[in-house]
């Protein structure tokens, strides 16, 4: 999975660089190669389970975010208006189906409408799924933007996994 967070000048609100039409963005991956998440991150679960962001692509100035400290905490240290995009591969391995929800938290509460979802019919029709997101969020100045997916649905018992980034 990918998560990308950017900032513009052309939006309204700060940041966005030293000149007009330059983006401060941050850009990371689950992890690089392909399998199961490191350590493991099971959404097959009534609990929203935190993604964390193991390889940094980007990250400009306005954003803290360690690879091994709270690796799933991303924070902006500039307030304004921020296009977020999230993009989660699972796998279900089961023989039942699974739907998973994905949102946006910032400060460990949910943001409304920024919800992803996708659907796998299980192992005998397809595994892979890719939940995804984009949309313009305030944010104020040391504010923590997280992602988390859990299960909506799912006649699946066993685990689901978060998939690394070249896991197809």
């Amino acid at each position: 999975g990918q998560v990308e967070i950017g900032i513009s000048s052309n939006f309204s609100g700060g940041g966005g660089g030293s000149s007009a039409g330059t983006v401060d963005k941050f850009v990371a991956l689950q992890n690089t190669g392909t399998g199961n998440a490191s350590p493991n991150i099971n959404v097959n679960n009534t609990t929203a389970q935190a993604i964390t962001w193991l390889s940094e692509i980007h990250k400009d100035s306005i954003y803290t975010h360690s690879t091994s400290t709270n690796p799933e905490e991303i924070t902006v240290t500039e307030a304004g208006t921020y296009l977020i995009t999230y993009n989660i591969n699972t796998e279900n391995n089961g023989t039942n189906r699974f739907v998973p929800k994905a949102f946006v938290y910032i400060n460990n509460v949910v943001k409304n409408r920024t919800m992803g979802t996708s659907y796998s019919r299980g192992s005998s029709y397809d595994t892979v799924t890719t939940t995804n997101w984009a949309g313009i969020v305030e944010l104020s100045a040391n504010d923590v933007v997280e992602v988390r997916m859990r299960k909506d649905v799912a006649g699946q018992t066993t685990a689901v996994q978060v998939q690394k980034e070249g896991t197809s």
